[in-house]
């Protein structure tokens, strides 16, 4: 099966700036092929999954049952068997990584990606990281239209950062807020000084209308990022857009 997939780059939230043209063109197979090198779950030919999860809510996958009147009798009022079956989520949350790492490759073939899952080391399991720590050339000619023409536009006065070589990624199918915690947690970890501080990508797939939208997340100003992050009791789990709406480019409305 082919697959046609919308790519949307942003910078921060909320500033859009173009579409991929044309759209990522690929098929079950080669879909099956980025899974099985970058899916974190194991998940056996992710390609045909991903054909049919696509076409949830257009189609329905009844789930069998063998209740009796009697048993049905027994149930309150407020219940009644399940009908139909649901996508399952160690599956679609496949989707982002693969295709994000697909897209993006494809922006800079015939070389690979370079590109590494993070997890925390033994001890520190609690931590929330983000998923991918991946390179920057692929977006670098999207980053380069938001120097050129909106960073002049809306923010004439600020001295745009360069994009470093490489970046924290996280993959979502919906959760912005916790895609951005979890690259908080990354940059409370390097702190301040590092080149890295602001800067992130964060996917979000929406599989159904085959569309994905990549994030780009660069400090407007460090040490207001700073003076919410990193102080001692900061929870990254509570972290909001709005709380750095005025630190990162592309968050406030």
């Amino acid at each position: 099966m082919k697959h046609k997939i919308q790519i949307d780059i942003f910078i921060g939230k909320k500033c859009k700036i173009r579409s991929w043209s044309p759209p990522l063109s690929t098929t079950d197979v080669e879909i099956s092929k980025y899974g099985s090198l970058w899916g974190e779950r194991q998940v056996l030919d992710l390609g045909p999954h991903y054909n049919l999860y696509s076409q949830y809510g257009a189609q329905t996958w009844d789930l069998q049952s063998q209740a009796t009147l009697t048993a049905l009798a027994a149930l309150p009022e407020e219940l009644e068997p399940t009908p139909y079956k649901l996508p399952g989520g160690s599956v679609s949350g496949n989707f982002g990584e693969v295709l994000t790492i697909l897209a993006l490759e494809t922006r800079i073939l015939p070389r690979p990606l370079t590109v590494c899952h993070l997890c925390p080391k033994p001890g520190f399991k609690r931590l929330k990281c983000p998923d991918l720590m991946l390179e920057t050339a692929p977006l670098q000619p999207e980053y380069a239209v938001f120097q050129q023409s909106f960073q002049s536009s809306f923010w004439p006065e600020d001295q745009l950062p360069q994009l470093p070589d490489f970046i924290p990624g996280e993959c979502k199918n919906a959760d912005f807020n916790g895609a951005l915690q979890q690259l908080a947690t990354y940059w409370r970890l390097v702190k301040e000084q590092s080149l890295v501080f602001g800067f992130g990508l964060i996917s979000q797939i929406d599989y159904k209308k085959s569309r994905l939208e990549l994030h780009i997340l660069v400090p407007r100003d460090r040490a207001a990022l700073a003076s919410v992050i990193m102080q001692s009791d900061f929870d990254p789990k509570t972290l909001k857009p709005a709380h750095i709406a005025g630190s990162m480019y592309g968050f406030k409305t």
